[in-house]
């Protein structure tokens, strides 16, 4: 069983690398009560069937307002992107970002330029490419796509790329719409933990039929798409998404301590730049009794670091800023 997250020096570190608090008990008692009812239901020898168990795909689409028809199940993000690129001779993937699927697809021999958002225009699209982005709360700096890039990316699919969007952190801020013709994927992993082995396609993709069919072997065994599907039913997405105005709360609450600029900024990660060798940032900080990741593990442009709030504790949250601001650069 997993070790809670520390809270604090007296505790050992902070860790704001992205580490996950266990569920408190009202989560968890939906949970294990939707287990009971998805094992009582299944028998082992059953398997789902193509694109995933229509009970719940049919909580799913409710969930992201789209039609059932176009909703597969998956285990996550990275296991999707190499069976969702496979026909495509080059993946431009957004610049900073979650490195996790860059190695996956480099891992299936799919070549992959990565390049900031503002550098996309450059590209000529074909049917051979696929423009990977993320929206809202890009993962390491929260951004999120505005309407400039979603036209530049919507001519590029007219002109017959593909264009997939990792929306895992919809519930992390307001929302966004997709123009019609986007794949979007998305998990349950940044809401619920890394352990919820739960995530889902979105859309109409190249050679749809064979994509189905190996989407499906990636795909979670039946009881535990069951179960999910039970958790959703009842309410349990509400309760997972409660902490989450805390989350914003401590981002504005760090941002402002540090004097760090206003912007359409949301979700549960930062990415701060500092006046020194980010390894060296990092370092100082864990001195200091906090953990962070460096931002070289995401691509950013500069040194800097990434923080994620998600364990944080508002009663940690002044000792953090402090120890941030030794290292983070407020020019």
């Amino acid at each position: 069983m997993t070790s809670p997250v520390a809270t604090g020096p007296s505790s050992g570190l902070i860790d704001l690398t992205g580490s996950f608090r266990l569920w408190p008990a009202p989560e968890l008692n939906v949970w294990r009560g939707a287990m009971a009812r998805a094992v009582r239901d299944v028998d082992p020898t059953l398997r789902p069937q193509l694109g995933g168990d229509p009970f719940l795909r049919e909580q799913l689409a409710a969930e992201l307002s789209v039609d059932m028809d176009q909703v597969a199940i998956t285990s996550g993000v990275r296991a999707a992107a190499p069976i969702l690129c496979r026909w495509s001779r080059r993946v431009v993937l957004e610049r900073p970002t979650f490195l996790g699927v860059q190695r996956m697809l480099e891992m299936n021999n799919i070549p992959v330029t990565t390049t900031p958002w503002a550098r996309f225009r450059d590209f000529t699209p074909d049917r051979h490419i696929t423009f990977w982005v993320t929206g809202p709360c890009r993962n390491p700096d929260g951004d999120t796509p505005d309407e400039r890039l979603l036209d530049t990316l919507n001519s590029f699919r007219s002109a017959g790329a593909q264009v997939v969007c990792n929306t895992s952190y919809r519930w992390f801020a307001p929302p966004q719409p997709m123009p019609e013709g986007f794949v979007t994927v998305g998990s349950l992993h940044k809401l619920a933990g890394p352990g919820s082995g739960l995530g889902w396609v979105v859309g109409h993709t190249a050679h749809a039929e064979e994509t189905l069919r190996h989407l499906s072997i990636i795909a979670p065994p039946l009881h535990w798409q069951r179960a999910w599907g039970y958790f959703l039913k009842v309410g349990g997405l509400g309760l997972l998404t409660r902490r989450l105005r805390d989350i914003a709360s401590l981002r504005t609450l760090i941002g402002d301590a540090l004097g760090l600029p206003e912007g359409p900024r949301h979700g549960p990660n930062m990415l701060l730049p500092v006046r020194m060798r980010e390894e060296q940032a990092v370092a100082t900080l864990a001195r200091r009794g906090v953990r962070v990741s460096p931002g070289s593990a995401f691509a950013a442009s500069r040194d800097s670091i990434r923080i994620s709030l998600g364990s944080l504790e508002r009663s940690r949250a002044e000792f953090v800023t402090e120890a941030l601001a030794c290292v983070v650069d407020l020019k």
